[in-house]
């Protein structure tokens, strides 16, 4: 919500039903990534068991760029 504007009653009304109706309607339907803590989404034929690379540690800027490169992506 633009600064200013969160006062008025209709902006807040539109922005209330983008975040709680239309925003996980959206992923529900269109990105079965969860986004939301807790989020549970069930796609057909979506795999449930997908394994994310982490680069959580490496603090090395280099090799995590080594690592993006071969990341075929």
């Amino acid at each position: 919500v633009i600064e200013g504007r969160q006062e008025n009653e209709k902006i807040m009304e539109v922005f209330d039903y983008i975040v709680k109706d239309v925003t996980p309607e959206d992923k529900k339907l269109y990105s079965p990534e969860p986004i939301y803590k807790d989020q549970k989404i069930e796609m057909k034929n979506f795999p449930s068991d997908i394994k994310y690379g982490n680069m959580t540690g490496i603090d090395d800027i280099e090799l995590k760029e080594h690592l993006l490169d071969k990341w075929n992506h």
